[in-house]
């Protein structure tokens, strides 16, 4: 039995089947208009972190990390890809196999996605490597992703032209925060550290058609938990990671996104550790202050997201801890235009893209299913402590 991630006890009430093949269809939320959200499993594996890359026809294939327990025994962990079609309806689950994967199984290992590109980037502990799969879900290494011995902690990944951006930490004698570019075999460009003589980590990034980006920065002296003092960075970069301008403010988990129009908002946790105060503020192209500080929620959550809503305003996704997962919209100045509430249950958010015609998020869950036996029907409750399941929720209408 795994434990969530250090995540509350929640309720999360829902009716569901359970079928031959280990995949759960839940009803579609009342708050999700036109919309669906289903919770999806694969046998008795424990199912975390899923990645969503959007598939050619409509569909999407999610990246999700897999473990087995016995008793407190680790006993397995893999990579594995499911392809769901554009209804939510899943089509097949295959592992991830080869030689180099067997260094990247790790409890703890980090995967990013691409949102419109078969390729995974996996890191755990001193190894990194890329891997791309074709539309059957057949995979293949494609080579190492810096040199062994470094350990990175990933946290996105942007497709350029001829390679790929990928920002998070870099680990060794300091913690920084890391941006590196590589060419799409996976070789090193270039790669660059950002510190200000704390710990710092880039939770997140947004990339301009000319290779140009912004990363979101953490910098801070935190304990095992990530509770400590913090601020956030956000900082402008040139293609080369050339650092062109750098603005900070109180705060921590920044994420940025940046509007058609060139223009950037950041969430971001003003309160203490697990004690949020959820505000987004809004930037323009050069990193001049557009508006201060707008509340979204004072309380307790986990897994902030934020990305353009495909014109000059901004999408952001996040969870309150028993208070169910939302999509707030966002003004090009500021204005909270509309929320939402998605669903009851997940408590974080692990991916969440834009699908077209609206949104995608995905999560991981403790599940334990309260009616036995095969076929049968009943609530499911989310514990600290039981087998993690995942959910993914198609979001329209706004």
């Amino acid at each position: 039995m795994t434990a969530l991630n250090g995540r509350s006890i929640l309720l999360f009430a829902f009716v569901f089947m359970f079928c031959g093949s280990g995949f759960c269809d839940v009803v579609e939320s009342e708050g999700n208009r036109g919309g669906w959200v289903r919770v999806y499993s694969n046998g008795n594996f424990s199912d975390r972190n899923p990645r969503i890359i959007m598939a050619e026809d409509g569909g999407l294939y999610l990246v999700v990390s897999e473990s087995k327990w016995t008793g407190n025994s680790l006993t397995y962990n893999g990579l594995w890809i499911w392809k769901l079609d554009a209804n939510g309806q899943r089509e097949w689950v295959k592992e991830i196999t080869g030689p180099e994967i067997e260094h990247v199984r790790s409890w703890d290992s980090d995967v990013v996605c691409p949102e419109k590109e078969r390729v995974i980037v996996a890191s755990s502990g001193s190894e990194t490597w890329m891997i791309g799969f074709d539309e059957a879900g057949e995979s293949k290494i494609i080579g190492r992703v810096g040199e062994a011995g470094n350990s990175y902690a990933m946290r996105s990944m942007a497709k350029l032209k001829g390679g790929y951006l990928i920002s998070g930490q870099k680990m060794g004698d300091e913690v920084d925060a890391w941006v590196t570019k590589i060419d799409e075999t996976g070789k090193t460009l270039w790669e660059k550290t950002y510190d200000r003589g704390k710990e710092e980590f880039a939770w997140s990034m947004a990339v301009g058609e000319d290779g140009s980006f912004v990363i979101a920065v953490d910098s801070g002296e935190y304990d095992k938990f990530g509770a400590g003092p913090s601020e956030a960075l956000l900082i402008k970069c040139d293609k080369d990671g050339k650092i062109l301008k750098e603005v900070n403010f109180k705060g921590r988990h920044a994420a940025v996104g940046m509007s058609s129009t060139g223009d950037y908002a950041v969430c971001h946790n003003r309160g203490q550790f697990m004690n949020f105060k959820m505000r987004v503020r809004g930037y323009d192209s050069d990193l001049n202050l557009k508006w201060d500080d707008v509340e979204l929620y004072d309380g307790m959550g986990l897994g902030m997201y934020l990305m353009a809503d495909g014109g000059d305003g901004f999408a952001v996704a996040g969870t309150k801890l028993g208070g169910g997962c939302w999509v707030w919209m966002v003004g090009s100045a500021g204005e909270i235009v509309e929320s939402r509430k998605i669903a009851d249950g997940p408590a974080g958010v692990d991916s969440f893209v834009g699908s077209g015609d609206g949104y995608l998020m995905a999560s991981s869950v403790s599940i334990e299913r309260a009616s036995a036996g095969e076929g049968a029907v009943g609530p499911l409750r989310i514990l600290v402590e039981d087998e993690e399941d995942l959910v993914v929720a198609k979001i329209v209408g706004f």
